[in-house]
């Protein structure tokens, strides 16, 4: 993990982890997240692997949040990918932080097509209530019509098919 010439390497390495592995290796996946890197995509495959194995229940919350709270975009890039694709249902606080996060993210011009943002908004298709609703109606006109058909999908109640690769 320590060779920089290999981020393609590492970054698959992660993944098969993610599917692989056991909850025992989640302290070894949030240590290494906490160590900089120039091979920063590594970081969205360690999100991606700490909500697939640090889930205490299937729509557990925290490990998606924790990766949110580490402030590394990347990270809670990779984590919001892994809620999207196991289509994870939250419960509404978690789903306040995270819309919260990526409405701030899609709203500001330095991230015109942020991913995190994306990954947010197919994973809404699965969420309810009122704030999901007002989350999904903000973009589902956008001028980005890879978000406005992401948000306009999860007010179907679909997830849109994205590439997870």
């Amino acid at each position: 993990m320590g060779d920089e010439r290999t981020w393609e390497t590492r970054y698959q390495m992660v993944m098969a982890l993610a599917v692989t592995g056991s909850p025992q290796d989640v302290d070894w996946l949030k240590d290494l997240a906490g160590h900089p890197r120039e091979a920063t995509m590594v970081n969205h495959g360690l999100g991606g692997a700490i909500v697939r194995l640090g889930r205490q229940h299937p729509d557990d919350p925290e490990p998606a949040l924790w990766c949110h709270r580490q402030d590394v975009d990347l990270l809670a890039e990779g984590a919001q990918r892994a809620v999207a694709v196991l289509q994870l249902v939250l419960p509404s606080d978690a789903i306040a932080v995270i819309a919260a996060e990526a409405d701030r993210r899609l709203s500001d011009p330095q991230h015109p097509n942020d991913e995190l943002g994306v990954w947010a908004l197919i994973a809404a298709a699965g969420w309810s209530g009122p704030q999901v609703d007002a989350f999904l109606d903000k973009y589902r006109d956008d001028h980005r019509a890879s978000i406005a058909d992401a948000a306009q999908q999860a007010r179907q109640g679909r997830y849109r098919k994205d590439s997870y690769l």
